[in-house]
């Protein structure tokens, strides 16, 4: 239950609880222990209002991890900047060699605006768009 309220918080921005979920980010990024049932609260805490050094650890731990859960994990805070910079970059990945194909899906569901709207992520709709035939011809066919 710790995990919904805690992601809840987040979503709905109470005013104490991202600057500690941004302190364990930055704890886990260096290597601290983490609850796995907290991670994906961290990860998108400490996404939301980072920057391109925040978007490159995720980014490295997106390519270096092994478990496929944990994987999705990271995708998923990687889509989660308010940036335009770092929104732009993470389209961008869905594109790469990075984003497995049979991923992709998680990359465009992660990537679309859920619950209220969010006007950083306008250009991120739009660019999804001119992003769907690219994505259709790297998709392996039949």
């Amino acid at each position: 239950m710790r995990p919904v309220i805690v992601q809840q918080a987040i979503h709905y921005e109470h005013p104490r609880l991202p600057g500690r979920l941004r302190r364990r980010f930055k704890a886990y990024m260096q290597g601290a222990a983490l609850n796995p049932d907290l991670r994906p609260a961290v990860l998108l805490a400490g996404a939301r209002d980072g920057g391109s050094a925040e978007f490159d650890e995720l980014l490295e731990r997106y390519r270096k991890e092994e478990s496929p859960h944990v994987k999705m994990s990271f995708l998923a805070a990687l889509c989660r900047f308010r940036d335009p910079v770092q929104i732009g970059r993470f389209l961008k990945l869905g594109l790469s060699e990075d984003v497995r194909p049979q991923d992709v899906i998680w990359w465009l569901l992660t990537a679309r605006v859920t619950g209220r709207p969010r006007p950083d992520l306008a250009m991120a709709q739009r660019q999804l768009g001119r992003y769907g035939r690219a994505l259709w011809c790297r998709r392996p066919h039949a």
